[in-house]
């Protein structure tokens, strides 16, 4: 019997512990949820400015698809390293450092009080007028701020300008009803303009090189008894070239003088011939016993 109570205990504890287990995991689902499909009004997370220059910081919206057509919020911001300006000397009712960007059909109300230090600066923003529009998402707004503090050498001052808590901001639909909303402040960071600011090393990833493929040789069986194959030398043929619509026959080469050896003359022995005296014929007897020249020389030497 009393295992049987204690079986039960357990099982009891068991199911209580997944109860739980369920409770909260619906609760973080829930406010996950919510936070997706809240109304947010936000400020630039962090601004950098060089000390006693001018700040301006945007309020945006941001309905996450919902119908906003009322907003109400209250600013905090540090005014040891802030100065706003929330006299109205240009004469629009509105805070000098305070800068509508609404449209025309909504009324803009804002107040200033430096001595509040919970919420020195008091804004809404509604539609008076039916139909009630709704206010477009981005910025609604924008603070003018300037840097009245000045850090060390090199150094940074951090002023945070928050939205308050009191009053909270709310957000309303066009009956009038309440939409949940959320609302993050920034901070301000006033850096010493005498020094530069120090850069921020960016990593640079190298490429890693790629391995580049090589080529292989591999040996092929070459069969015993195969024929090899020779190749021929192609000659190239010259091809005439058209000039002027005609085929201009290919010009021969130029020859080469070739050197031709020059015959000198041998002299030729000649026989010089020989005079050989043959017997002279006794002179031939004239008759009378005269011979020729004895007959006809009178006969010359008279004439």
């Amino acid at each position: 019997m009393f295992i049987r109570k204690l079986s039960l205990s357990n099982r009891l504890r068991a199911i209580i512990s997944l109860l739980l287990v369920g409770l909260v995991a619906a609760s973080a689902g829930y406010r996950t949820l919510h936070a997706q499909t809240s109304v947010k009004l936000t400020l630039p997370p962090t601004t950098a400015v060089i000390a006693t220059t001018a700040v301006n910081l945007p309020v945006t919206l941001d309905a996450a698809g919902q119908h906003v057509s009322g907003v109400l919020f209250s600013i905090d911001y540090d005014q040891r390293c802030l100065a706003f300006e929330g006299a109205d000397n240009n004469g629009d009712g509105l805070p000098d450092g305070f800068q509508p960007l609404t449209p025309p059909q909504f009324s803009v109300s804002a107040s200033f009080d430096a001595t509040d230090d919970v919420g020195e600066f008091d804004v809404i923003i509604l539609d008076f007028s039916l139909p009630f529009a709704a206010l477009p998402a981005g910025p609604l707004a924008i603070l003018h701020f300037t840097t009245i503090c000045t850090p060390d050498y090199a150094g940074i001052l951090r002023a945070p300008v928050e939205f308050s808590s009191r009053p909270q901001p709310s957000f309303s639909s066009p009956l009038g009803r309440n939409i949940d909303g959320v609302a993050i402040g920034g901070i301000v960071e006033i850096v010493d303009g005498a020094a530069p600011p120090t850069a921020t090393p960016t990593f640079t990833p190298t490429p890693s090189p790629s391995p580049t493929p090589t080529a292989t040789h591999t040996p092929t069986a070459t069969p015993e008894h195969a024929p090899t194959f020779t190749p021929t030398p192609v000659t190239p043929t010259a091809t005439p070239t058209p000039l002027g619509g005609q085929v201009k026959p290919p010009i021969p080469p130029t020859p080469t003088p070739t050197a031709t050896p020059t015959v000198t003359a041998t002299p030729t022995a000649t026989a010089t011939p020989t005079l050989t005296p043959l017997p002279s014929p006794p002179p031939a007897k004239a008759p009378g016993g005269q011979n020729a020249s004895e007959l006809f020389l009178p006969l010359i030497q008279n004439q």
